[in-house]
């Protein structure tokens, strides 16, 4: 059997004469072609769509991440001066009574027996002591 393009579609020149003349009859409007030319970039209405939504994924994000860094420095607080307090006891048992307020801050606790190695300051940059 025969087809429009010859024996088993084995004629090229009535091919291409043939795709020409489809091309050029298909009607191609300029304003198609420039919306197929866009649609290959983003507009600047989808980049403000996307800038929001990060906008607002970091919003939900940030206050997070500051309240699990306060909760981490309180948590390092309270373990600071569950040490500081286990070295005033140990003190305590040694000499029966708790080392003196000093300008060195609790020097005794550091020297001549190491009941605890430095004294921690607060996470926070105040330092342990009676007045805050």
């Amino acid at each position: 059997m025969e087809s429009i393009l010859g024996k088993q579609g084995h004629c090229p020149r009535f091919r291409d004469k043939l795709i020409e003349k489809v091309v050029e009859a298909v009607p191609v409007s300029r304003t198609k072609f420039l919306r197929t030319k866009s649609s290959r970039g983003f507009t600047l209405i989808e980049l403000l769509i996307v800038i929001a939504i990060i906008l607002i994924l970091i919003a939900i994000a940030l206050p997070n991440f500051l309240e699990a860094q306060i909760r981490a420095k309180v948590a390092r607080a309270k373990a600071d001066l569950r040490s500081y307090s286990t070295a005033m006891e140990s003190y305590f048992l040694d000499f029966k009574m708790y080392p003196h307020d000093s300008s060195q801050g609790n020097l005794e606790l550091t020297t001549p027996i190491a009941y605890i190695t430095n004294v921690p300051m607060d996470p926070f940059g105040a330092s342990y002591t009676k007045s805050g």
